[in-house]
């Protein structure tokens, strides 16, 4: 059940358009994926009025594809990675290049509990990590809008120092009312 529900944050992080929180690697350990998990995870969503084919590549690592509609630009597919941290939370970790440094970064999603066959994805509070990093508490950048209010962060702590910080939050540091429900779509034979 708890991976059903990690491919539903790929989908939301790719079409929310939403403010990222970057890592430079992932958090937690990689998730096992049994051959049935597979099965649960790779298939066609729904999430709002997207849609998304999702392919296992090898391990703990995914690919989705959004199904274009007509007149729509093109985008290519995004590649995801699953771990879980001894707090028992399962995070997604969007692979995003990052062309001045030459390495892999990774958008940071939580995977929430759903029923059946939906998946709900929290986003980041990039509020919550952008006060860290003023505070001191995590190393990173925040990029502001015109209004001095963050609209992404970059961190660069170490694994291990994220992984405590999200440890001792007394507040929770996702978005738990900005979520999406992601749903899987029936196999058409």
């Amino acid at each position: 059940m708890r991976l059903f529900q990690l491919s539903i944050v790929v989908v939301m992080s790719w079409s929310a358009g939403c403010s990222p929180v970057i890592v430079n690697e992932p958090i937690g350990k990689p998730v096992v994926i049994d051959a049935k998990q597979i099965v649960e995870l790779t298939g066609r969503w729904q999430v709002g009025d997207h849609q998304f084919i999702v392919e296992h590549v090898k391990g703990n690592r995914f690919k989705a594809t959004r199904i274009q509609k007509p007149n729509e630009g093109k985008d290519g597919p995004k590649f995801f990675l699953l771990h879980h941290t001894d707090k028992d939370h399962v995070y997604m970790h969007v692979e995003e290049k990052d062309e001045l440094q030459k390495k892999m970064r990774y958008m940071l999603l939580r995977v929430g509990h759903g029923g059946g066959k939906q998946i709900v994805l929290f986003m980041a509070n990039v509020h919550s990590f952008a006060k860290a990093v003023v505070a001191g508490e995590l190393k990173g950048e925040v990029q502001r809008d015109d209004n001095r209010s963050p609209t992404s962060v970059k961190l660069s702590s170490s694994k291990s120092e994220i992984e405590k910080w999200l440890k001792d939050q007394p507040n929770e540091p996702f978005l738990l009312n900005h979520v999406a429900v992601c749903t899987k779509l029936k196999q058409v034979k």
